[in-house]
């Protein structure tokens, strides 16, 4: 209700989407809960790609970080892909990997602009 007031939606928005996840997991459904986590996956990055789009600046951003991780990434979806993981799975480790490396080629570029 304090949220509510006072126009704070974000934890409302957390508290519904954290309570979705736990049904479709408790469901045991793999391609639901896998559906769930790319697109939450997608609306993290999407808000941190906007803002370096609309403010041009990278400052304070350590771009290194979205390139380990991104490579942590490409290695995860590889050994995904030799292990025969679900396919639900491997497309949303595939979706995390090609949005941090955006992020990583975004920080680099505007660093590298100033």
């Amino acid at each position: 209700l304090y949220s509510i007031r006072k126009k704070d939606l974000y934890p409302i928005m957390f508290s519904i989407i954290f309570m979705f996840i736990i049904m479709i997991v408790m469901n045991y459904s793999i391609s639901s809960a896998q559906t769930i986590a790319t697109i939450t996956i997608v609306l993290a990055y999407v808000s941190q790609i906007y803002n370096f789009y609309k403010t041009k600046n990278a400052e304070g951003t350590n771009r290194y970080l979205f390139l380990i991780i991104g490579i942590g990434l490409a290695c995860l979806v590889a050994s995904m892909m030799l292990t025969h993981t679900y396919i639900h799975v491997m497309v949303t480790e595939a979706v995390n990997f090609i949005l941090i490396m955006v992020c990583y080629l975004q920080a680099n570029y505007y660093l590298n602009r100033g």
